[in-house]
C-alpha cells in the first residue's frame, strides 16, 4: 500500500509493562560480541542484522518496526509492532554458506565481488539476475551428511516476481529471479524479498538469509525517448493544459494513459486517427498539483513522458 517501514533495535519485554534489564554492558543493540566491521548492526530499511559472533552465549534482543504513512504530505506514524529474537551461538566447525548479490550477467556461478544487494531500475526495464550459492566445505568421506551442499529459497516477497532455484540441493545451485514491474510499482520505498541457503551440515545445518532490494523509479522524461524525435508536450509545466505535438505520419490511434507518482491510472483516452492533425490538446486541470507520467503506446511502442501541474 506504499507504506514505509522503518526497523530499530528495542528492548525485549518481560511482559505487557515491564521490559528486560541487561547487565554489564549488554544492551538490545549490543546483545552479543560481534568481530564483524561496526559490530551488531541493523538496516533500518530492511530490517537486516548483521553480526560476526565471537563466543558462546546466549542472548536475546528485540526489534520495533515502524509503518510510516505520508497524509496530506505530512509522513505520519500509524503503527508500532515490537518482535523479541532469542540468540544460541555455540561453536561449529562448519562453513556457513553464502549468497552472491544480484548478478546481472547470469553467469549461474559465484562471485564474491558480486556484492549489490540493493539496485535501482526504470519502470521500463525487465529485471532479471541470478543469486549464487557457495560453500567452502567439501564432501566427508564415508559420512551420511554433505556439508558442501546447499539448496536456495526465498520467502515470495515480491509476489509478481519469479524466483527459480536450480539443482538444488547440490554444490552449485543458484537461483534466477525475474520480474517485469508496472506503474503501480514506482515508489520511494524499496521493494524487498530474502534469499536463504542451507547446507547438509550435521549435526547443526548452516542456514543464512540475505536481503535483496529494488527501487522502481519511473526513469522518464521527456528527454529520455528517442522513437520519437519530434513528439513534445508543451508547456511544461503547466497549469494543467497540456498540448502534445507529433509527427502526422502516426497512421493508426494512440493510447494514452496517466498516472500519478504513487502508479494509480488517473486517465486514460483513445487518440483517434493522430495524422489528420498534428497536435492533441489535454485537459487536465482537475488534477492536483504534482508530477505525472504519461505512457503513450502506438504501434506497439510505447512512450513515456513526465509532467508537472502547477496551479
Amino acid at each position: 500500500d506504499g507504506d514505509s517501514l522503518v526497523y530499530s533495535f528495542s528492548s525485549p519485554k518481560k511482559s505487557i509493562l515491564s521490559s528486560v534489564v541487561y547487565s554489564f554492558t549488554w544492551s538490545a543493540a549490543g546483545f552479543l560480541t560481534s568481530s564483524s566491521p561496526g559490530g551488531v548492526t541493523l538496516d533500518a530499511i530492511t530490517g537486516d542484522i548483521c553480526f560476526k559472533p565471537t563466543m558462546n552465549m546466549t542472548s536475546i534482543t528485540g526489534i520495533k518496526i515502524e509503518e510510516w504513512r505520508t497524509i496530506n504530505g505530512t509522513p505520519t506514524l500509524i503503527g508500532t509492532t515490537f518482535r523479541d529474537i532469542q540468540f544460541h551461538v555455540k561453536s561449529c566447525d562448519n562453513e556457513i554458506p553464502v549468497l552472491s548479490g544480484m548478478d546481472t550477467l547470469n553467469t549461474h556461478t559465484y562471485n564474491p565481488n558480486d556484492t549489490i544487494y540493493h539496485r535501482q531500475w526504470a519502470i521500463d526495464q525487465t529485471i532479471d539476475f541470478d543469486i549464487n550459492g557457495f560453500d567452502a566445505d567439501t564432501a566427508i568421506p564415508g559420512c551420511n551428511a554433505h556439508p558442501e551442499e546447499f539448496s536456495i529459497s526465498w520467502n515470495n516477497g515480491i509476489p509478481s516476481a519469479t524466483f527459480t532455484p536450480f539443482y538444488n540441493p547440490s554444490d552449485s545451485a543458484y537461483a534466477h529471479f525475474h520480474w517485469v514491474p508496472t506503474f503501480s510499482d514506482v515508489a520511494s520505498s524499496p521493494h524487498c524479498f530474502t534469499a536463504s541457503i542451507q547446507d547438509g551440515a550435521c549435526p547443526y545445518m548452516g542456514f543464512q538469509t540475505f536481503a535483496y532490494c529494488i527501487t522502481i523509479t519511473s526513469g522518464i522524461g521527456i528527454e529520455d525517448n528517442k522513437a520519437l524525435p519530434k513528439m513534445s508536450i508543451f508547456p511544461n509545466p503547466s497549469s494543467g493544459i497540456f498540448e502534445i505535438s507529433y509527427p502526422t505520419d502516426l497512421e493508426s490511434d494512440c493510447y494514452l494513459h496517466i498516472y500519478n507518482v504513487e502508479g494509480k491510472e488517473v486517465f486514460t483516452q483513445v487518440w483517434k486517427s493522430p495524422n489528420t492533425q498534428s497536435n492533441h490538446k489535454l485537459n487536465l486541470g482537475y488534477l492536483s498539483d504534482g508530477v505525472y507520467f504519461i505512457n503513450i503506446i502506438h504501434d506497439e511502442r510505447s512512450l513515456k513522458y513526465k509532467i508537472l501541474i502547477e496551479q
